[in-house]
């Protein structure tokens, strides 16, 4: 489960990829004349992919409920807004999602450092496109990132067991 949450996380980090390259250029120039307004636009933006995933999770949920036969007293206490458990997934999913990103990033400056010059802009520029997932070794990025996230997947339901 946690390969298969793993790769749905990525499909969502791709897709709020498109989204974000929508939404910023308008968010910067509404900065220049209401910058309390775009930055409330960039704080939703940057919390959405929690959102998202709490919706995802109360829909998969709702869906696995209709199919169930076990005629669990669940099924009816679902209602239209997601429970405090799709918005806790949409959380962890959040998390994942940053962490994810921000340990291949590192992993892949591992693999294909910088030039050495000395300068803190260079690491800016090398990382930039590792976080953008651009560039010739993507596939590499791809795989190295499901990996990491599955295994923060694995790690937050090990954790979860252990409380039991």
């Amino acid at each position: 489960m946690a390969w298969l949450n793993a790769v749905l996380l990525y499909g969502l980090l791709n897709l709020f990829g498109i989204v974000v390259a929508i939404v910023v250029p308008a968010l910067l120039e509404l900065l220049e004349k209401s910058p309390r307004l775009a930055m409330l636009g960039f704080l939703l933006l940057v919390v959405s992919p929690a959102v998202a995933v709490a919706i995802i999770h109360h829909g998969g949920q709702g869906t696995l409920d209709r199919f169930d036969k076990s005629g669990s007293k669940e099924k009816g206490q679902r209602g239209i807004f997601p429970s405090v458990q799709s918005w806790w997934a949409g959380v962890v999913g959040w998390l994942i999602l940053i962490g994810t990103s921000l340990v291949t990033t590192f992993i892949m400056l591992v693999i294909v450092p910088p030039e050495p010059d000395g300068s803190a802009m260079n690491l800016l520029n090398a990382m930039i496109p590792r976080l953008l997932n651009e560039g010739g070794i993507a596939t590499v990025q791809t795989i190295i990132w499901v990996i990491v996230a599955a295994q923060f997947f694995n790690l937050e339901r090990r954790a979860r067991q252990a409380d039991l």
